[in-house]
């Protein structure tokens, strides 16, 4: 149960028919939400249910709740995986000419996109994009290349001394 010393909203009711008080059974309620992919926000319009900044500071000051938060919030996202293949796969609407509703597929890559960008949001390192690990840098000195091409021709490589001369080599 919650230390309500920590939390002055959770000793007594609002007044306003919203549950103020924490318990395992609205924790656990929340988070099958989540998981089934609401929002807080979307969950907090209910009048059962706490408002948002209570959400919010229970996911920070309650390890219990907040372990129970990043799983859904992990579940939510496998299930936008799976939404993601659905959507893909679904027939766009057909106009009554005949023709594909363009509307309907650009709608179609607007859910795909938006999941795509808060799956990549939410866990970056398993649906992040991938960067190279030379993080844009050459992968090859333009010089030593230079030089090496130089160096199996019968050109000569001009080599500089510390005291400025240039001897050829």
């Amino acid at each position: 149960m919650a230390n309500t010393e920590n939390f002055p909203d959770m000793a007594k009711a609002s007044g306003r028919g919203r549950p103020t008080i924490y318990s395992e059974f609205l924790a656990d309620q929340i988070c099958v939400r989540i998981a089934a992919g609401d929002s807080v926000r979307k969950i907090c319009q209910a009048n059962d249910m706490p408002n948002e900044e209570t959400i919010y500071r229970w996911i920070l000051n309650l390890e219990e709740f907040s372990k129970k938060y990043r799983t859904a919030r992990e579940i939510q996202q496998e299930r936008y995986l799976d939404e993601l293949i659905e959507i893909a796969d679904e027939k766009p609407r057909v106009t009554p000419m005949g023709s594909t509703d363009s509307g309907a597929v650009q709608h179609a890559k607007l859910r795909i996109d938006t999941r795509k960008w808060t799956m990549a949001r939410l866990a970056p390192r398993k649906y992040g994009d991938k960067m190279g690990l030379d993080h844009g840098v050459q992968q090859e000195n333009p010089l030593a290349t230079l030089i090496k091409r130089i160096a199996g021709t019968a050109l000569p490589v001009a080599i500089e001394i510390p005291s400025g001369n240039v001897i050829d080599d």
